[in-house]
């Protein structure tokens, strides 16, 4: 539940109980794409449920269910609470209005409900199924709330569809590929639209066995085509995912924000570079020391030669990312780290 929030750019407030409060558009002024995103992570979130109670029938001859609240208000931003326990939150009417709406799915028996004010930003109306009059506790008056219909071409985020198409045995090749195309200056992604210059840039020597990665992109390109997705957000997306599945930690990257981002070409590490100049090269790219970290670290899956980089070449080797991390405050694990 929580991935499919931050999948669209949602901000978790927090758990209460069994439940979630979700904020959307903190630092966004488009309130239609607000309530977009919103709507698209109770889809997700749906259809995540859809998946994991099948688990549960399957096992446990038991299914969860749950109520989705959408409303559009304003309210009060900002951190609360004890000055050595402050956290990022919002209070006020929009908050409760909300809360109220989720307890009334039970009644009207749905899994997502929404305010009228919610609706209308959304300006969706062929999303509308049925329309309710309701009252709500703590409020006077009579009040419009809406069921919502599941888009026919919706399909779920990027990041979940990421998830999966790529198995376990094509990561390595698709942070391999993120890798080059960070160090060539985004060359490799450039030219992804371009099937004569992109063909010259595999046929270089430091690019060699590449095309899988490449076609892998392209086909996740030509599916979401009418989505403002960049090659280069899609790639870089992917080896977030390539990571995560390969039992690395989750990384929260929020696209579409590559496309327009400029790489000075620094070149592929040659094999009798040591760590240091390896280091330094990254330093340049201006890097911080965990993006560093994550494509240095997620470069080792896979094998060179033959060889593995790790004892298992899909596997996320939680020592290695350690031992990268902490390289500058350690400078004797030079010898360990060379690749």
């Amino acid at each position: 539940m929580g991935d499919a929030i931050l999948n669209y750019e949602g901000y978790i407030d927090k758990f209460v109980g069994d439940g979630i409060i979700a904020l959307f558009g903190i630092q966004d002024k488009d309130n239609q794409k607000k309530c977009k995103n919103a709507f698209n992570a109770a889809l997700e979130m749906k259809n995540n449920l859809e998946d994991f109670n099948q688990y549960l029938k399957k096992n446990f001859n038991e299914e969860f269910k749950i109520g989705i609240g959408l409303h559009f208000g304003t309210v009060i931003l900002g951190d609360l609470g004890h000055p050595r326990k402050m956290q990022l939150t919002a209070i006020g009417d929009a908050m409760n209005f909300c809360s109220r709406l989720e307890k009334l799915t039970k009644n009207i028996k749905t899994i997502i409900l929404a305010s009228e004010e919610f609706v209308k930003v959304l300006d969706e109306p062929d999303l509308i199924d049925k329309e309710f009059k309701v009252q709500i506790r703590g409020k006077t008056g009579i009040y419009k709330v809406y069921t919502l219909k599941e888009p026919k071409d919706h399909y779920t985020s990027l990041r979940n569809l990421l998830k999966e198409q790529i198995s376990k045995s094509l990561a390595p090749s698709i942070l391999r590929l993120v890798f080059h195309d960070v160090m060539s200056g985004g060359s490799l992604t450039a030219n992804m639209h371009d099937d004569y210059n992109l063909q010259l840039e595999l046929n270089k020597p430091e690019h060699y066995n590449l095309e899988e990665a490449v076609s892998f992109i392209k086909k996740i390109k030509r599916y979401i085509n009418d989505e403002p997705y960049s090659y280069r957000d899609i790639l870089y997306l992917a080896g977030a995912v390539a990571i995560e599945i390969t039992g690395g930690p989750y990384i929260n990257l929020i696209i579409p924000s590559f496309s327009n981002k400029q790489f000075i070409e620094i070149g592929i590490p040659l094999p009798e570079e040591d760590f240091d100049s390896f280091y330094k090269k990254f330093q340049q790219l201006g890097f911080n020391k965990k993006e560093m970290v994550a494509l240095m670290g997620a470069h080792t899956l896979g094998k060179e030669n033959n060889k593995p980089f790790t004892d298992d070449p899909f596997t996320f080797d939680n020592s290695y990312y350690k031992r990268l991390l902490f390289f500058k405050e350690d400078p004797t694990l030079s010898n360990l780290l060379t690749f």
